[in-house]
């Protein structure tokens, strides 16, 4: 069965609306500071602050402040932020298994497929631990020195 494609919507362009005390009061657009107003539009902008506040003619602040104090406004904007990560990933596994981006596969790898090998950090220990036998292996043979030329006398 074919995969649906994931359909971003475009985020709302930022209104040139009043600020502060003006900016509570409803917009030309119709749209109006309220809490339904800004649980749409966290949802259409992926939970994005700056995007939300500039539809409605208001503050970043304003958004947090209702934010902070309301939270169904903050679960809202928890979801629509890992509905985000959700679409970017899916675009990136999409982009990578076309082929065309070997950087993106590279880092898909390394992120996604650890347990099979593609994990730099197990490369870096490995070859952090090979360095400090070797260099206990060399402290060791300076303290004590083994001559290979003279061989244990026979009696």
């Amino acid at each position: 069965m074919p995969k649906k494609p994931i359909i971003i919507k475009p985020v709302p362009k930022p209104l040139k609306g009043a600020k502060g005390a003006k900016a509570r009061k409803p917009l030309q657009n119709g749209r109006a500071l309220d809490k339904q107003t800004i649980l749409t539009l966290l949802t259409e902008t992926y939970g994005n602050i700056a995007r939300t506040a500039d539809s409605i003619g208001t503050t970043r602040q304003t958004i947090y402040d209702w934010i902070e104090k309301d939270p169904e406004l903050r679960k809202a904007r928890n979801s629509a932020r890992e509905r985000f990560k959700d679409a970017l990933e899916e675009t990136a596994w999409d982009r990578a298994l076309e082929g065309k981006d070997t950087t993106l596969q590279i880092f898909m790898l390394k992120t996604q497929c650890r347990e099979r090998g593609y994990d730099q950090e197990d490369a870096s220990r490995v070859a952090k631990d090979i360095a400090n036998e070797a260099f206990t292996f060399i402290v060791n043979q300076t303290k004590n020195p083994v001559d290979n030329n003279s061989s244990p006398k026979k009696q």
